[in-house]
């Protein structure tokens, strides 16, 4: 069972999901942000997975899915703010998406402080992630 790629899969097709719809840089897939234009990026942060219920019946996945947003600068933090509220209501604290098989748990997102990156204001969303596979 290919673990880390279904828990990546479940919960990257949730965010692709998310109206209106923003460019998003996924991991090592090629994408150019457009000087100017708002985008995501998305990253899986795995953590150490556990054994659980005994040595040998299965193991707890956990982590982050962080999502960085992205808007023009000198604009203020409002279209930013904004997007990562609407990532915040889409990754609700306890939602569960799934693919091929492996289901995956959210814990509460958070938002972190913004920042200027590069020509674009950031503000970054964490998704706490868990998942137990047998």
């Amino acid at each position: 069972m290919a673990k880390i790629t279904n828990i990546r899969a479940a919960l990257e097709t949730r965010l692709v999901s998310l109206t209106p719809k923003w460019p998003i840089a996924l991991d090592n897939v090629n994408y150019k942000p457009v000087t100017g234009k708002k985008w995501m990026r998305a990253t899986l942060l795995p953590a150490q997975t556990q054994a659980y219920l005994g040595t040998n019946a299965g193991e707890k996945w956990h982590g982050d899915f962080v999502v960085s947003v992205f808007a023009p600068t000198n604009k203020g933090a409002g279209e930013a703010e904004r997007r990562a509220e609407e990532i915040l209501a889409h990754f609700p604290k306890g939602l569960s998406v799934n693919s091929g098989g492996v289901y995956v748990v959210c814990g509460q997102p958070y938002v972190n402080k913004g920042y200027p990156e590069s020509g674009w204001y950031s503000q970054i969303v964490y998704v706490p992630w868990h998942s137990f596979i047998i």
